[in-house]
């Protein structure tokens, strides 16, 4: 099944510019671009959501979940990047908790 889904994301990694990104990234660098604490602010439930073999270093995950007030880090430990293909289940399980918890 997931299979079916290559050729879609392999032709959406060649609509990206890493060179655009690259500047963009160095330039927030640079100004110290930092929300950290108008983020601690932020009230409603936050669900990050991580493959644990994603290319993306976990500790990126945790860092945000240590920044969110109201978060909860779930490490996808069967997906890299693409966790709504690679274990499905659990990735739509968790953000229909999410949402259910949002409307009550």
């Amino acid at each position: 099944m997931i299979e079916s889904y290559v050729p879609k994301v392999a032709e959406r990694l060649t609509q990206g510019n890493s060179e655009i990104n690259a500047l963009v990234y160095q330039d927030m660098r640079r100004i110290g671009y930092d929300v950290t604490e108008y983020l601690k602010e932020f009230e409603s439930p936050v669900l990050i959501m991580q493959g644990k073999h994603d290319i993306i270093p976990v500790a990126v995950s945790e860092k945000a979940h240590s920044v969110f007030t109201h978060s909860k880090l779930l490490i996808l430990p069967n997906s890299s990047h693409y966790g709504w293909l690679e274990d499905s289940l659990l990735y739509f399980t968790e953000i229909d908790s999410l949402i259910s918890l949002t409307q009550n």
